[in-house]
C-alpha cells in the first residue's frame, strides 16, 4: 500500500473519529520480515533497559525517594542523557500474589482484551488498539499497540497518545522468578499524529513498564515496580509534572485490588439461599464483634457464605467468566476470601512463647511488617499493631483505591487504630463452595 493511498484512507476516516476507536479503524499494511526482526530486537533491548533502570539499589539510575504513602514508595531520577523535557519517575509496592496472577491481569493479546484492560485501568487510559503482533509466547510476547492516555490535569495539560512497542517476558532476578512488561514509543505509518482530529498530543516514551519480582524471603508476595521515562512534549512547570506523575504512579496501588477481584472471580459464587441465615450468627465470623439484637449491619459473603459485619465485608467488581463477554458484576465478599488460595508451607502459623502463660502467633498471611495477635486469659484474640501494620492490613479491607490511600495517610499520621479479634479456630458449620 502506497503512502498516498494510506493518507487518503486516513483523511476519509478522520471526520468520523471519536474515542473509543473501533478495532478495525487503522489501516494496517503487512510488515516485512526485516521490519519484524528489527521491532523484535528493539523490544527485547528495551525490556532489558527497563529492568536495569528499575533497580533502586545497585542499578544504573540514581533514584531519589520523594515520598512514602502506605507501602507505596515514589521515586524520581534525572534523565541519563540530560535531555530537555525528559523525566523519570517510579513507584514501588509490595502485594500478596504471584507472578502468574499479574501476568493474567495485564493480558492484551487481542484488541478486545486491550480495550477491556483500558476499561479496567480507566484512570490513566482512554483507548487502546492492537496494531501488530510481532512475536508470541512461549519465549516472549511482542506487540505494537496504540494508546490514548488521559491527562492527570485536564484543564492544564492536553491528553496524550503514542504508538508503543510492547515486550513481555519472564526472567530471573537474583534467583527469583520475575516478569517485565516494557514499552517504548515508535513511529509507524499506519498511525499518524492525531492532534488535528482528536486533540491528542503525541508523547515520547523512552521506557515505560511494570517489573514484577517474587519475594524469596516472604513466599506468596511480589514486588511491583512501575517505571515511567518520557518526554511530555510541552512546557509545563516541573512541579506540575511531578504532581501529575505521582498521581499516575499511584495506579500501582490498584493492582492489589484487581488481583483480589480476579481471585473472587475464580470458582463458584454462592446463591443467597446457600449462605448462612443472618439471624444464625450472634457475632461477626471474622472480627467476632457481637451483633446487637436489632442490628441490621449483617452481610453474607457470597464466596464462603459466612455472616460478617460491615467492617469485614466490602464491595467488589468481578468479571463474569461464564457469559463469554467482558461483563462485570458487583458482589459483597470478605477480605479473607480475596487472599491467595494456596499459601506456601513456609507461612504456617508459628507459636512462640512470650511468658506469663500467654501465647503470641503469626498470622497465616501476615502483613508487610510485624503484627502480633495476643491471646488473653479469657481466650479472646486481641490485635495490637503499629501504624505501618495497620496500613498493610487495610489493603485487605477495601477495594476503593482512594479510600485505601486515605486510610494509609491517616495511619501514617499516627491516628488510633481499630482493634479486632482473630477468627475462631473451628471451621464454619457450612462448607465453602469452591470449584
Amino acid at each position: 500500500m502506497t503512502e498516498s493511498h494510506l493518507a487518503f484512507c486516513w483523511k476519509e476516516r478522520a471526520a468520523l473519529m471519536s474515542l473509543p476507536l473501533p478495532p478495525d479503524y487503522f489501516v494496517r499494511p503487512a510488515l516485512s520480515q526485516d521490519e519484524i526482526k528489527t521491532y523484535r530486537h528493539v523490544a527485547l533491548k528495551n525490556a532489558n533497559t527497563v529492568v536495569q533502570r528499575a533497580q533502586v539499589n545497585g542499578g544504573t539510575i540514581p533514584w531519589t525517594l520523594r515520598s512514602v504513602e502506605g507501602n507505596m514508595r515514589f521515586y524520581k531520577a534525572p534523565d541519563p542523557l540530560n535531555r530537555r523535557g525528559a523525566y523519570m519517575f517510579m513507584s514501588v509496592i509490595d502485594v500478596a500474589g504471584s507472578v502468574d496472577e499479574v501476568i493474567d491481569l495485564f493480558e492484551t493479546e487481542t484488541t478486545e482484551k486491550a480495550k477491556a484492560y483500558v476499561k479496567r485501568f480507566n484512570k490513566g487510559l482512554l483507548d487502546a488498539v492492537k496494531l501488530y503482533s510481532i512475536a508470541k509466547p512461549p519465549e516472549e510476547q511482542v506487540d505494537i499497540i496504540w494508546f490514548a492516555m488521559k491527562s492527570p490535569i485536564e484543564l492544564l495539560v492536553s491528553n496524550r497518545d503514542c504508538v508503543m512497542l510492547e515486550c513481555r517476558r519472564e526472567f530471573q532476578s537474583n534467583g527469583a522468578r520475575a516478569w517485565v512488561r516494557a514499552l517504548r514509543s515508535i513511529e509507524i505509518d499506519c498511525c499518524p499524529d492525531m492532534y488535528s482530529t482528536l486533540g491528542l498530543v503525541r508523547s515520547i516514551q523512552y521506557g515505560v513498564g511494570h517489573i514484577v519480582v517474587e519475594s524469596l524471603e516472604r513466599p506468596g508476595r511480589v514486588e511491583i515496580s512501575f517505571l515511567n521515562h518520557f518526554d511530555i512534549r510541552g512546557n509545563p512547570p516541573e512541579w506540575l509534572i511531578e504532581f501529575a506523575m505521582k498521581k499516575r504512579c499511584k495506579s500501582v496501588v490498584d493492582i492489589d485490588v484487581y488481583l483480589r477481584e480476579d481471585r473472587l472471580a475464580r470458582g463458584r459464587l454462592l446463591h443467597p439461599a446457600e449462605c448462612i441465615p443472618l439471624d444464625k450468627r450472634r457475632c461477626c465470623f471474622l472480627c467476632q464483634k457481637p451483633f446487637s439484637r436489632w442490628s441490621s449491619a449483617r452481610v453474607n459473603c457470597l464466596k464462603c457464605g459466612e455472616v460478617l459485619c460491615r467492617y469485614c465485608v466490602t464491595t467488589w467488581h468481578i468479571k463474569l467468566r461464564d457469559t463469554g463477554r467482558h461483563q462485570r458484576a458487583t458482589i459483597q465478599a470478605c477480605w479473607r476470601c480475596t487472599r491467595p488460595s494456596s499459601p506456601p508451607k513456609e507461612r504456617r502459623p508459628r507459636i512462640s512463647s512470650t511468658g506469663s502463660g500467654s501465647t503470641s502467633v503469626w498470622l497465616t498471611n501476615p502483613p508487610a511488617s510485624s503484627m502480633w495477635w495476643r491471646r488473653s486469659q479469657s481466650q479472646s484474640f486481641v490485635c495490637t499493631r503499629s501504624s505501618e501494620d495497620f496500613v498493610a492490613l487495610t489493603a485487605q479491607w477495601t477495594t476503593t483505591p482512594q479510600a485505601f490511600r486515605e486510610m494509609q495517610e491517616r495511619a501514617a499520621a499516627g491516628l488510633s487504630q481499630r482493634s479486632c479479634d482473630l477468627p475462631p479456630a473451628s471451621p464454619p458449620p457450612r462448607p465453602i463452595y469452591l470449584e
